[in-house]
């Protein structure tokens, strides 16, 4: 099941009504591309349930920080694939999220 939003740009309220909506519990991926998600968008996702059945998460061209990998390691999701790309992620912290092991897959373009 996938849940496409690519260009949406319905920012971290968006994103905090789709992680508040049970009807999206059983995506296998979820793209939010380029939707404006800030840090605490991205924050509502990791604590809610949604993410626990997504295999696959792209939030790739937002505007997250350094904050969202804290946010993504310590919410314990577990993705095969993690995309990231073109966010105002530090190389330091791209590591992180490559070694951390809950993600099979990172990709990251600058």
């Amino acid at each position: 099941k996938l849940l496409y939003l690519k260009g949406n740009h319905f920012g971290s309220e968006g994103a905090k009504v789709l992680a508040e909506d049970s009807k999206w519990s059983s995506l296998n991926k979820l793209y939010l591309h380029g939707c404006r998600i800030e840090d605490q968008g991205l924050r509502y996702l990791c604590d809610s349930s949604l993410l626990e059945s997504v295999e696959e998460l792209n939030i790739g061209f937002n505007q997250l920080t350094d904050s969202s990998v804290d946010t993504l390691i310590e919410s314990k999701v577990k993705l095969s694939i993690l995309d990231i790309s073109v966010n105002y992620i530090t190389e330091s912290n791209i590591q992180r999220l490559k070694t951390c092991g809950q993600f099979k897959t990172v990709l990251i373009e600058q």
